[in-house]
């Protein structure tokens, strides 16, 4: 088993672009990392670095204690599972396993053990004789992830693996994934630009922006607790609501105010929020926490009209999308709601969840 520190790794290529700037984590023995990110973030890029099959610019990575920065990709005790399985088309599953366990001449008699205790735990052993070109997306994707369980490494890298499959295939391999890291025991580290297979998957998330970690923690504190604007807006689907305003200060109370709303800041949150008097804020609020008018939760206090636009029904939930002057709003509410389109409607937020974010910068005040 191993643990992984990545100190001050940085990545610029010849051109000058510094797609990974001064990465610092500590992963520990057994941890299931996610790191999650737009396309261009760098975070494949710092996995790869991870595996060595990219230099590290300047830093120090080690596993284990021991420093990798030299040490060729095959000498670092690691696995990679590619977005695209990477298998040899002319060989046979059994083939293409054993394939890494032949190159170090192991005997044959244990190649042939440990293939099949991997296929057995895939549920891949009746695919032995098969090849590539006879298997489903998802079967694949079992093949490549058992060529590298039988090698037991001290760490696997998964590099999107799951983004081929299509999505009831993604629901079933996230779980069969879960279930996989806590038989082997072994650190994952994952790479994805999908935010539900980091919150769903991830001991702890790592969210990157422009090379740039921006937060590192559970799942559950980065949806709660953002960081900043760009963790909020990323993590969350549908996506939080954002509404530009400016803080103000009225007989010793501050309040919100935007084109469509004025709303008074909790009493316990004014001293986050006292020096920021004047200030262009975003204020956020996640779609759980809006309701329509004839719910039971509904605060006049904190309304906002608008006109309903969309309507999604997704079985047990329904999302409506509401403009309110220059803002889009989205609610989450009841599938019985009735509410037609382009007509007015009424929503309001629970104001103990709102976040406030300075514009000039994202940060998050609370």
């Amino acid at each position: 088993m191993a643990n992984l520190d990545l100190k001050n790794i940085n990545k610029i290529y010849s051109n000058k672009v510094h797609v990974v700037k001064d990465f610092d984590l500590h992963i520990k023995d057994k941890e299931f990392i996610v790191l999650v990110g737009p396309s261009g973030c760098g975070k494949s890029t710092t996995l790869r670095m991870i595996a060595g099959l990219e230099d590290i610019f300047s830093g120090e990575l080690y596993i284990d204690n021991e420093i990798m920065n030299d040490i060729k990709p095959k000498d670092r005790d690691i696995a990679m599972v590619f977005q695209n399985y990477a298998l040899y088309p002319h060989m046979t599953v059994f083939e293409n396993m054993s394939f890494g366990l032949k190159l170090r001449k192991q005997d044959k008699e244990d190649i042939r053990k440990k293939v099949e205790s991997a296929a057995k735990t895939l549920d891949i052993l009746h695919l032995l004789d098969r090849k590539p070109k006879e298997l489903s997306g998802g079967q694949r994707q079992r093949v490549a992830l058992g060529r590298a369980i039988v090698r037991k490494p001290k760490v696997f890298l998964m590099d999107e693996p799951l983004s081929n499959l299509d999505a009831k295939l993604r629901v079933q391999m996230r779980g069969e994934l879960i279930k996989l890291h806590k038989e082997l025991q072994t650190t994952f580290v994952y790479v994805t630009h999908d935010q539900t297979e980091a919150m769903t998957m991830g001991d702890r998330i790592i969210v990157m922006k422009d090379g740039v970690i921006q937060q590192v923690d559970n799942p559950k504190t980065i949806y709660n607790n953002p960081a900043n604007l760009f963790v909020a807006s990323f993590i969350g689907s549908p996506q939080i609501n954002t509404i530009d305003g400016i803080l103000i200060q009225k007989d010793n109370r501050v309040y919100f105010k935007s084109q469509n709303i004025t709303i008074e800041i909790p009493k316990n949150k004014i001293k986050l929020v006292e020096d920021k008097i004047n200030e262009e804020i975003v204020l956020g609020i996640r779609p759980e926490n809006m309701f329509e008018k004839n719910e039971v939760r509904f605060d006049k206090k904190c309304s906002i009209k608008g006109v309903l636009e969309v309507k999604e029904l997704l079985g047990s939930e329904m999302y409506i999308y509401i403009k309110a002057g220059n803002d889009k709003i989205v609610a989450r509410v009841s599938p019985d709601f009735t509410g037609k389109y382009n007509e007015s409607i009424e929503v309001s937020f629970h104001k103990d969840k709102i976040h406030l974010f300075l514009k000039k910068n994202g940060e998050n005040i609370f």
